[in-house]
């Protein structure tokens, strides 16, 4: 027992000493620059006057509704002039809101891009 104890005590104090001399601090990139965006399950499902999505994003870009591309399954740009809105609740954070009270029933892919972020969403519309 006293032997494992004794390696044991050795393999952690190379360890330490490995990752003191391994990796120099002031070359250590901080994970700060990554851009990020968010998105939750749209909802209702499925949409019939609109749909809704929360989504959270890096403050360091505008979130803004020329960001938001909306098509069909064929692949057609759909339309989305006044229809589209975003309720920020605040610097970071807010919803999505597609009016798709004039739109026919079916599927719709929605992708929104936020700095060098691109996400894609799927849209029932019944």
């Amino acid at each position: 027992m006293k032997i494992i104890k004794y390696i044991f005590t050795i393999l952690v104090f190379l360890l330490t000493v490995s990752f003191m001399f391994a990796i120099p601090t002031d070359e250590i990139e901080t994970p700060y620059n990554w851009d990020y965006l968010y998105i939750e399950m749209p909802y209702p499902i499925p949409a019939v006057s609109e749909v809704n999505i929360n989504v959270w994003w890096d403050p360091k870009y505008e979130f803004k509704t020329t960001n938001v591309t909306v098509y069909d399954t064929k692949g057609n740009k759909i339309d989305t002039h006044k229809k589209l809105k975003i309720g920020k609740n605040g610097s970071w954070y807010g919803t999505l809101t597609w009016n798709t009270s004039e739109v026919n029933p079916g599927v719709y892919i929605i992708i929104i891009k936020h700095g060098s972020i691109e996400k894609l969403v799927k849209i029932l519309v019944g």
